[in-house]
């Protein structure tokens, strides 16, 4: 299985202009340790441009290592009222803790003249825990500069599998699709 990492452009994931055929990504769903983050952020959805969707975080990366008991980790911006959240759950100490995760990146097919969605979880929500490596939940102290509405801040989520077996859709174009098993 080959790795997929993806650098997301959070200027267009903010801010979404047809005509730009550069890479995105949102949560549009993350739980942690119980705790449901609150979808506050306002994105455009790249496969049906005219539709609003309520997001958690937009991506900035992505990087999943292509074998089932690799952990995926997502890299972006969230809101003030989350980073808030989120640095509460860092002060409380290490610990493994329960992620669910509805996210999407979505990569722009030449060919086709039109958005799909690279990496995504098969069902509804991917089930997982914080990663063990030191580095699965980082927050940023400082706002971003770049994108100062609406206010957000760099996050990243390192999401391992669990031993239930999961499904992710992986795609290489609109026509390409593979399902490929996500579990430890």
């Amino acid at each position: 299985m080959s790795s997929y990492q993806r650098d997301c452009d959070i200027y267009q994931g903010f801010q979404f202009k047809v005509g730009v055929r550069a890479t995105v990504g949102h949560i549009t769903r993350l739980t942690l340790a119980g705790k449901e983050l609150t979808a506050d952020l306002s994105v455009k959805d790249p496969l049906a441009p005219a539709t609003t969707l309520a997001a958690v975080a937009v991506l900035s990366g992505c990087s999943w290592a292509g074998r089932a008991a690799d952990p995926i980790y997502l890299m972006g911006q969230v809101s003030a009222a989350n980073r808030k959240k989120l640095a509460k759950h860092l002060a409380a100490g290490p610990g493994v803790a329960a992620i669910g995760l509805i996210f999407a990146v979505y990569d722009y097919d030449s060919l086709e003249q039109r958005y799909y969605k690279g990496l995504c979880p098969q069902s509804a929500l991917l089930s997982g825990h914080l990663a063990d490596d030191g580095m699965s939940l980082t927050i940023s102290d400082e706002a971003d500069q770049g994108i100062t509405s609406p206010i957000n801040y760099a996050f990243a989520i390192g999401a391992a599998p669990t031993t239930d077996t999961q499904l992710l859709a992986l795609r290489s174009s609109v026509k390409q699709a593979l399902t490929v098993t996500w579990c430890a």
